[in-house]
């Protein structure tokens, strides 16, 4: 079943043992669950690897909302930046160091410099 302007994101059910997603156009899809939990979600491509962005729970984010939102994250997806990258380093890094530069065309530089602010100084060896 696609997802169409039409669907009740309500009335959306799960069909089998894994999350299974209904697709709309673009990459936006609605996750439903097991447990009946839907959430909204963005399918994109960042240097050759395939993210999906959570982008909200229904009821609490309606459907033209969380289409608006994927359109402005499909924006800021095509300008280079990579939204996993930036949700797991604002989840993962410490206060420490600086925040590594968030872009798709990185460089070994910019990665070994990552590394060491993130990585190194948990390491008991360094």
């Amino acid at each position: 079943m696609k997802l169409t302007d039409q669907v009740d994101v309500a009335t959306l059910t799960h069909n089998g043992a894994d999350p299974c997603i209904y697709w709309g156009r673009r990459g936006f899809g609605v996750r439903v669950y097991p447990s009946g939990v839907k959430k909204y979600v963005l399918s994109y491509r960042v240097s050759g690897r395939k993210r999906l962005l959570t982008l909200g729970e229904y009821p609490g984010l309606s459907l033209d909302k969380a289409e608006d939102m994927a359109a402005a994250y499909r924006l800021h997806i095509s300008e280079g930046s990579d939204l996993f990258l930036e949700n797991w380093f604002a989840v993962t890094a410490s206060n420490k160091g600086p925040k590594p530069q968030l872009t798709a065309k990185k460089t070994v530089i910019a990665l070994c410099d990552a590394y060491l602010n993130l990585h190194a100084s948990k390491k008991k060896s360094g």
